[in-house]
């Protein structure tokens, strides 16, 4: 699957560098409906979820990317306001979780598959690949990544470019200062046949798009 990490200019650099990404952990993200797709309606059952989830923080991560580069409220939202840069990536299907937004919270019984001992990583997949419908515009697809698996550097975690995260293009967004040749300078060698495409704000629509101008 082609898909899309938007980035402001300075963490796209370092991650072209050092031929990785960044690893999100669970009680990160920027929606605090994250990894509460759930009725937790229940009182019980919501301290027995954060505290499910406070054990998952500690196993898993995840990298969150879309299935479109061309977007511009992505741009606005995950690349500085245009500033950055958007990398593209083939990632296998079966890497992916798609994202599926709903109006309603998913119908899973946390509390009882608790105490009977049935609350698995297969519900955790579920619930956090599950967004409230508002977020449908940013067609997002997600890789969890087991942490003990991942490159730890301090207290953060990286996920490296291979072969199933394969780099395959990157794109310079419409205000970006970086050009083709700040670009190239970082790349590893077995990256530097991989296209860089200069943006621009569309004409007659609200997407961005290539630059016609050769950059």
């Amino acid at each position: 699957m082609k898909i899309y990490h938007y980035l402001p200019s300075v963490f796209a650099i370092e991650n072209l560098k050092n031929r990785r990404l960044k690893i999100s952990r669970l009680n990160d993200l920027n929606d605090p409906f994250e990894f509460g797709a759930a009725d937790h309606s229940n009182e019980e059952q919501r301290i027995i979820w954060e505290h499910w989830k406070k054990q998952q923080n500690e196993k898993w991560g995840l990298i969150c990317f879309s299935k479109t580069w061309n977007n511009p409220v992505l741009w606005s939202h995950y690349a500085d306001r245009h500033r950055g840069v958007c990398l593209g990536f083939k990632i296998p299907d079966n890497k992916v979780a798609q994202v599926k937004y709903t109006r309603s919270r998913l119908n899973i019984n946390i509390l009882k598959l608790y105490q009977e001992g049935k609350l698995s990583g297969s519900h955790m997949l579920a619930i956090s690949k599950t967004k409230h419908i508002d977020w449908k515009y940013e067609r997002e697809a997600r890789v969890l990544t087991l942490l003990e698996d991942a490159d730890k550097e301090t207290d953060l975690y990286f996920h490296p470019f291979g072969e199933d995260t394969q780099l395959t293009d990157i794109y310079i967004g419409p205000l970006c200062q970086e050009t083709e040749d700040s670009i190239k300078r970082v790349l590893q060698p077995e990256d530097l046949q991989i296209p860089i495409v200069k943006t621009r704000i569309a004409h007659k629509t609200f997407n961005v798009v290539q630059q016609d101008s050769k950059y």
